[in-house]
């Protein structure tokens, strides 16, 4: 058990194949069936603290591809929400979930929770604004370029204490990261990495946003197209309110699959169990503009609650009073500006290619900062 002292008798202790280890120890113990395991009792396991080695963001494109594993640590900016996908050798459903973390250096890496940690570590997670999360012994991959996943053996720790890389990455969050942060102007990890990526990210580390024409929505996108990522300075413009605004989703702490009514009850088929109730969880359609045009996003349930300012289940108990509210609730929301994250793919319906943009991330417009990044953008172009 995690955090628990125990005395270990008859392992054998040989020196680590290091072709085969991912632990980066020299040494490695194993133990069958002559080895005892016993609970220290007395034990402080406080002073037997975990010994990080951190990898910065922008440095762990070099483990792309290795059987070693990694430690990171990292500010997190988004938590998507759960989602599953099915083994295909065994159909078994697995439970994941998407974080983004950012460092000293600029940079952000997105981060994908299996199983209970996404489910119970990814519930807290969701809870608190930019957590520190220490990450050891996680995957690299060059999904997106560049990314990492949790395996079996990972641990994560929220908003460490004894760490003192975490005091120090908490005060340049305080004093710089953020502002870059709403800016932004960070950049994603695995950028540059890919020649698609490349083409379509613009110029990367620049302060200026991207915009809704450089998306090239009226194009024909190829089927394979992998998702890319635009941050854009929009205006929510109009919410149809006659549109199904949320779907029922299961109650489960951590869990956001959808239900349907069985009975009077509500069946989960992530969970296999039947609910008395459940949760409201947004599916929103909104057409945004900038001063190059406008399209449709989809936003879900994180990001809508940010732009509605009320959530789905509230937002419900306005439909049902019939008297106006839930209507003017909705229209309160539009010709508001915001600084999004979009993730742009390519879905097929009706045997129709057509690109989807979604909302992964929204912040309010801070015209205080916003003030200063233009001021910066005129004395760039004026020198």
């Amino acid at each position: 058990e995690v955090d628990k002292v125990y005395y270990i008798s008859r392992g054998a202790l040989k020196a680590a194949d290091r072709r085969y280890s991912n632990t980066g120890n020299l040494y490695e113990m194993t133990l069958n069936s002559t080895a005892t395991v016993e609970e220290c009792i007395d034990a402080d396991a406080s002073k037997m603290q975990k010994a990080y080695h951190f990898i910065p963001i922008d440095k762990l494109s070099a483990y792309n591809g290795l059987r070693t594993v990694v430690d990171v640590l990292g500010i997190v900016t988004t938590v998507g929400p759960v989602g599953s996908i099915k083994r295909k050798s065994t159909m078994e459903e697995l439970i994941r979930r998407d974080v983004t973390l950012l460092d000293r250096t600029g940079k952000t890496i997105n981060l994908t929770l299996w199983g209970e940690l996404a489910t119970h570590e990814g519930a807290m997670l969701e809870k608190l604004e930019y957590p520190l999360l220490a990450v050891s012994g996680v995957r690299v991959s060059d999904y997106n370029g560049v990314s990492i996943s949790t395996i079996t053996k990972t641990t994560l720790q929220i908003n460490p204490v004894e760490e003192p890389h975490a005091e120090e990455l908490k005060q340049w969050f305080a004093d710089e990261g953020k502002t870059l942060l709403v800016e932004g102007r960070t950049t994603e990890a695995g950028e540059g990495l890919s020649s698609r990526r490349a083409s379509l990210s613009g110029a990367a580390g620049n302060a200026e946003y991207e915009t809704l024409s450089d998306l090239g929505l009226e194009e024909t996108p190829a089927s394979k197209e992998k998702p890319h990522y635009h941050t854009i300075k929009l205006t929510v413009a109009a919410i149809k309110p006659d549109q199904p605004m949320w779907y029922l989703a299961c109650p489960e702490p951590g869990v956001n699959n959808k239900v349907v009514e069985d009975n009077g009850r509500y069946w989960c088929e992530a969970t296999q169990k039947h609910y008395d109730n459940f949760n409201r969880r947004y599916v929103v359609s909104m057409k945004a503009l900038d001063s190059t045009g406008d399209g449709w996003l989809s936003v879900f349930d994180q990001q809508a609650t940010e732009i509605l300012g009320v959530t789905a289940d509230e937002l419900a108990q306005l439909r049902d009073k019939a008297d106006g509210s839930y209507e003017r609730k909705i229209k309160q929301a539009c010709w508001k500006e915001y600084v999004v994250r979009l993730s742009v793919r390519t879905d097929e319906y009706q045997d129709i290619l057509r690109k989807r943009c979604m909302v992964t991330r929204c912040t309010p417009v801070d015209f205080q900062a916003e003030s200063k990044r233009l001021l910066g953008l005129i004395q760039k172009f004026t020198t």
